[in-house]
């Protein structure tokens, strides 16, 4: 676990970097970097005369284990000043999770919607997940966008501050390069078992995050007077049905907790068609997640705080 007294300020510093910048520009983003990483190890190995698997085997495990060590050596070499260590591993912490661009994406698609551009919505999903959205009706698009929300504030939020609790700054850069790994290759790559165990690895990270995740949006639900017991019920009996074992969690109860159906044709469906989809269930599942999320946060003070003690 990393010291709590680093900790505290580097969360705190971290936060406000998020809520008043954002996201970095490609190319000063770490996670930029990393995929740039993982495509120039895909061109060395393209044509190397080993199988697949230890192709995807050396990736999966060397991409993250690089990362995760290089922030490690930046910030032990940074140690000789106190300010300069604080300042990046700041600013090495942040790039591991991005929360107002998550919100930002998110209620983009609502206003694109209102505003009757659907071909513009349609383009600017591709922020929030992979789905082909060229033919996506406005409904699909709203679920589409509800889903991914609930899902990437796991990926995007509560794994990175998960992992920064159990590894520090390390553990929290090497999640960010297994995620990375995934969306770049995963499933994805033409040649199956050099993604295959990349997407085994971001299975595996993400199994508690999600179940946590999905357990914070109920709290946040509760807190604000919705049907936290209907999305209780709903997590639990459709989490299974996504290909992935961990996205159904908080995409399950935040059908539950809207009353709602989020779909994917011919994939999924979680919930129930107990209400019309509209773009008021799409700003009321950031309202959600939001305070989901900042719980998580003061979970995270109060965890540091603890140890500290």
């Amino acid at each position: 676990m990393i010291d709590a007294d680093n900790g505290l300020v580097i969360l705190a510093g971290a936060l406000l970097i998020d809520q008043v910048f954002g996201e970095y520009s490609n190319r000063f983003h770490p996670v930029a970097w990393m995929g740039r990483s993982i495509r120039t190890v895909q061109k060395l190995w393209v044509s190397a005369p080993v199988p697949d698997y230890f192709i995807g085997f050396i990736i999966a495990i060397g991409i993250p284990a690089f990362w995760a060590t290089s922030a490690y050596l930046v910030l032990e070499i940074s140690k000789f000043n106190e300010w300069l260590y604080y300042l990046l591993a700041i600013l090495i912490f942040k790039a591991s999770f991005a929360l107002k661009a998550l919100g930002y994406a998110s209620l983009l698609i609502g206003k694109l919607l209102k505003q009757g551009d659907v071909d513009k919505a349609r383009f600017e999903l591709r922020s929030l997940c992979s789905r082909d959205a060229s033919q996506l009706p406005e409904s699909d698009l709203l679920s589409a966008s509800i889903a991914s929300t609930a899902e990437n504030l796991s990926d995007s939020f509560v794994a990175p501050l998960f992992y920064f609790i159990l590894f520090g700054i390390p553990g929290a850069i090497a999640y960010r390069a297994i995620n990375t790994l995934d969306a770049m290759l995963g499933y994805m790559d033409h040649r199956r078992w050099v993604g295959h165990f990349s997407a085994k690895l971001d299975d595996l990270a993400n199994y508690i995050p999600a179940r946590i995740t999905g357990g914070l949006l109920i709290l946040a639900a509760k807190m604000q007077g919705m049907a936290a017991r209907r999305g209780v019920f709903i997590m639990i009996r459709d989490h299974f049905q996504t290909p992935s074992p961990n996205g159904g969690w908080p995409m399950a109860a935040m059908a539950g907790l809207l009353d709602i159906e989020i779909t994917k044709p011919g994939v999924y469906r979680l919930g129930e068609a107990g209400q019309n989809i509209n773009f008021t269930h799409l700003e009321k599942s950031w309202r959600v997640a939001s305070w989901a999320a900042w719980i998580s946060v003061a979970i995270t003070f109060i965890i540091l705080g603890l140890s500290y003690v």
